[in-house]
C-alpha cells in the first residue's frame, strides 16, 4: 500500500486550531527539549502555541498555514508569513519568510517534508525568494540546504529562544 502524503492549508476552525497547537506543541517539545530547560520551552509554549495567539495568527492577512497528512493523520506543519526581521543583505528583495517548519520525528519519510516545501514554493513563486530564521542546530537544515536554502553569514540578533541562530536564503527561479 501507498502511503498517501498531502499537505494543504489549515483554516481557523476548531478542528485547524486544535491541529496546529497539538503538531506545534509536540514539535517544540521535540525540536527544543533537550537543549534547553523545561521552564524556558513551557513559557515559550504557553506564550507562542495558546488558543487565543493561535486564533489571532491564523486570521492574520501576513500567514498562511499548512499542515502535512500521512495517511490522513496530521504530522508536520508550516507557517509562510510576511512577518519577522529579515536579513539586512535582502531588504531590498521582495521576500517571504518560511517560518515554524516542522515535522513529527516519528515520520522520517523524506517525502513529507519535501511535500510541505513544494506546497511553500508553489506559493511563493511570485517573490524574489525566500528566508529562513532557524536555529542553528535545527535537524531539518541539510533538507533546507539540498533544496536549494544556503546560510548567509548575517546572524540573527534574536531568536523566538536563547539559541545561536542563522539565516537561509533560497532564490526563486525566474
Amino acid at each position: 500500500m501507498d502511503n498517501k502524503i498531502i499537505s494543504k492549508f489549515m483554516l481557523a476552525t476548531e478542528e485547524g486550531i486544535e491541529i496546529l497547537l497539538s503538531l506545534a506543541t509536540e514539535i517544540t517539545y521535540e525540536k527544543f527539549g533537550s537543549i534547553t530547560t523545561n521552564k524556558i520551552l513551557e513559557q515559550y509554549i504557553a506564550g507562542s502555541f495558546n488558543r487565543r495567539t493561535m486564533i489571532i495568527e491564523m486570521n492574520s492577512l501576513s500567514n498562511q498555514w499548512v499542515v502535512v497528512f500521512y495517511n490522513n493523520e496530521p504530522v508536520g506543519y508550516m507557517r509562510i508569513t510576511s512577518n519577522g526581521r529579515r536579513p539586512q543583505l535582502l531588504a531590498k528583495k521582495r521576500i517571504i519568510r518560511l517560518a515554524e517548519f516542522g515535522i513529527l520525528k516519528k515520520y522520517d519519510d523524506p517525502q513529507i517534508p519535501l511535500s510541505l516545501l513544494e506546497k511553500c514554493l508553489s506559493v511563493c513563486r511570485g517573490y524574489d525568494g525566500l528566508w529562513i530564521t532557524e536555529y542553528a542546530e535545527h535537524p531539518l537544515l541539510p533538507f533546507f540546504e539540498s533544496n536549494g536554502f544556503l546560510r548567509l553569514q548575517e546572524v540573527p540578533d534574536q531568536y523566538e529562544l536563547p539559541l545561536p541562530a542563522l539565516y537561509l536564503f533560497r532564490e526563486n527561479e525566474k
